[in-house]
């Protein structure tokens, strides 16, 4: 959208796109001077105008009628009991998912034990367990991603399986952060994933006591 004024504030043209449902995402400003009259008279402030081009687009991501973009217009309070209200929906997901994939994995388990004690058969054992538990994390980092793209939070989708992968793990590079409005949703997805992975790693090593203390077992007799 480009937009052509004489001497209005870029405030004000921004403030007409946003109430006119756009998204700003960036102003760029192109200065025009006309050259001085003859005689050597400098340009007053009247021979000086700009052209403001705003790159904007219409937001159209709304949940339940309240808007869900980047760029809201409600207060502090109503926006952060929204966004922890949406992180609590992504959190019990999150577990949800979480608790069905260890439920299969255990019932994979005690379907198919390990043919022998032998060390490989062990070994082959755990590396198919955490396999499933790194994918089981994937698809937790898959889910906060996705949200955060519905609610453009994000850029495109690379942008935020990126950040959801970083802040689920903690790891959290600090290059790429969340809008204003939205900033509260980065450390309940941090902390589920602190929870998450230490129920793993309980889980992992559940099955690695049981494995080898099987197998110390059978050697004991």
């Amino acid at each position: 959208m480009e937009v052509g004024h004489g001497r209005a504030s870029l405030d004000h043209i921004t403030a007409v796109a946003l109430d006119h449902g756009f998204l700003v995402i960036g102003v760029n400003v192109r200065f025009h001077v006309r050259r001085p009259q003859l005689g050597g008279a400098e340009a007053s402030r009247e021979d000086f105008r700009w052209q403001a081009e705003i790159w904007a687009f219409q937001d159209p991501v709304s949940f339940c009628g309240l808007p869900l973009s980047s760029k809201r217009s409600d207060t502090p309070a109503c926006s952060m009991i929204q966004d922890f209200l949406i992180g609590l929906v992504l959190v019990a997901a999150t577990v949800s998912l979480h608790t069905l994939g260890l439920a299969g994995l255990t019932a994979f388990l005690l379907s198919h034990p390990p043919k022998s004690n032998r060390l490989g058969s062990l070994t082959w054992l755990l590396t198919r367990t955490a396999w499933f538990l790194v994918f089981l994390h994937g698809a937790g980092v898959s889910l906060w991603a996705i949200a955060y793209r519905l609610l453009d939070c994000m850029p495109d989708i690379g942008s935020a399986f990126y950040f959801s992968g970083t802040t689920y793990t903690t790891i959290g590079y600090g290059d790429m952060v969340l809008p204003a409005g939205w900033r509260l949703l980065a450390p309940l997805e941090g902390m589920t994933g602190i929870l998450m992975s230490s129920l793993s790693g309980a889980y992992f090593f559940g099955v690695v006591t049981r494995v080898f203390g099987a197998k110390l077992a059978g050697k004991e007799k």
